[in-house]
């Protein structure tokens, strides 16, 4: 089983874009401005109509947004996403996974056959 650890972002603004691992192992993508609060709501039952379903929910990430309507934007474009951009989000901070972190780091490759490859 995969430990997952909250990134936990503190922000100036209450809203917030979370991603929640469901009993079944599914991901669930919300907004909150009381993250806690709304985690304790999807696991007595009182939260989406989908984790009602998936209980025990996990909170496994968070983002803090500067309003509203800049979370639920997040939010629509995370949910766009497929499982595994939204795992590497969680686990790398990036959906193109770890390397992508470290493509602004790094310089880029030099073609095959240049003599910078060489």
């Amino acid at each position: 089983m995969e430990v997952y650890t909250p990134r936990l972002v503190l922000s100036m603004s209450p809203w917030h874009v979370y991603i929640l691992r469901c009993g079944d192992g599914s991901l669930y993508t919300g907004i909150s401005n009381d993250v806690e609060r709304r985690v304790k709501r999807h696991n007595t039952g009182r939260g989406a109509a989908y984790t009602r379903s998936h209980l025990p929910v996990v909170l496994i990430w968070t983002e803090a947004m500067e309003s509203e309507s800049a979370a639920r934007k997040r939010e629509a474009q995370i949910k766009g996403w497929n499982r595994q951009r939204k795992l590497n989000l969680v686990l790398h901070g990036h959906p193109n996974g770890p390397m992508s972190v470290l493509s602004n780091v790094l310089p880029p490759r030099p073609e095959p056959g240049t003599m910078e490859a060489l």
